[in-house]
């Protein structure tokens, strides 16, 4: 994850996916997390309005509704973000995906989820599986770019 990346928690959601993940290494997570999310299952990646739940559940709840209100996005340690997620094989099946290891799947993670979830609510709140879905394939087309 590089510097730059981090001084945009918060900012105004960028036109391209290259200005959300200017980090390879963000954007290969970043792909790999958006086509599990639009083709959830219990292997991968549980649907979106699980996988906010299943972190809330693991006490990330402020930090998820964050990301989905249109206000400023609150970070979250990839170590708590670990925590969260363990017990999942979210982090396993992205690992295994990107060829990456799980700590840098976890510091991406970090970095990454803020801007999917503000990405895919541009309303402020989770949508019909229908429109997260369209929302997933218009960004998963931007991060192929």
């Amino acid at each position: 994850m590089s510097a730059s990346n981090e001084n945009m928690f918060g900012g105004a959601a960028p036109s391209s996916a290259g200005a959300l993940f200017s980090s390879e290494q963000d954007r290969s997570v970043a792909l790999a997390l958006v086509q599990g999310l639009a083709s959830p299952s219990e292997d991968s990646v549980p649907e979106l309005r699980e996988f906010a739940q299943k972190l809330r559940d693991a006490g990330l709840g402020g930090e998820v509704d964050s990301w989905i209100a249109r206000h400023e996005n609150v970070c979250v340690m990839p170590e708590r973000l670990e925590k969260a997620l363990a017990g999942t094989r979210i982090i396993a099946w992205l690992a295994g995906r990107t060829r990456l290891d799980a700590q840098s799947v976890a510091e991406s993670l970090s970095f990454i989820l803020p801007r999917i979830f503000h990405e895919v609510t541009p309303f402020g709140r989770l949508e019909s599986a229908d429109a997260v879905l369209s929302y997933l394939q218009g960004l998963r087309a931007r991060l192929r770019k």
